[in-house]
């Protein structure tokens, strides 16, 4: 008999089949845990960067609702090149406010935009809806994901492995 093919054959019967501790040290459910434990490090920084980004929105929200109910609106006049406005304040003093991603243009020419108190500095207007919309989907859908992302790492499925089946060629005499 040629002795590679035996030599194969001895390998292939030292090694571990299908998980049976031959040839292996013992693997306990704390190990286990350890390594999805291990495994999991990327998605939970990932999952605290969207939930910090995600929190970040919930108070931009929060603040422009804030400035939209309680503030003083006033009508800014619409720059040139559209991107800004400028408005006077009743203090005598013209202000220049960043009206990129405001909500609403008027056809004269004008824009909302709104400050509290005498805050004339930080004047702005409310943002499109829109804009919102897509940040708050894109959030939402990264940290559902993300979550998912971990739930399978921890929860395997082992597809190859039914219970009760044993693959083909595996069978031994007894079996029958």
């Amino acid at each position: 008999m040629n002795d590679l093919y035996t030599q194969d054959k001895m390998a292939r019967n030292n090694s571990d089949f299908g998980g049976s501790g031959v040839g292996s040290g013992h693997y306990t459910p704390r190990d286990e845990f350890k390594e999805n434990l291990s495994e999991i490090k990327l998605p939970l920084i990932l999952l605290a960067f969207a939930v910090l980004c995600f929190s970040l929105l919930v108070i931009l929200t929060y603040t422009e609702i804030d400035l939209y109910r309680n503030g003083t609106a006033i009508e800014a006049n619409v720059g040139s090149n559209g991107s800004v406005a400028y408005f006077r304040a009743p203090s005598g003093n013209t202000y220049t406010v960043n009206i990129r991603w405001a909500n609403s243009r008027k056809q004269n020419g004008t824009v909302t935009v709104y400050y509290k108190n005498t805050d004339y500095m930080h004047a702005q207007p409310i943002t499109a809806w829109w804009i919102y919309l897509i940040a708050y989907t894109f959030f939402g859908s990264l940290i559902v994901l993300i979550i998912f992302w971990i739930y399978k790492l921890f929860h395997k499925t082992n597809h190859s492995l039914q219970s009760g089946s044993v693959p083909y060629g595996y069978r031994s005499k007894f079996d029958e």
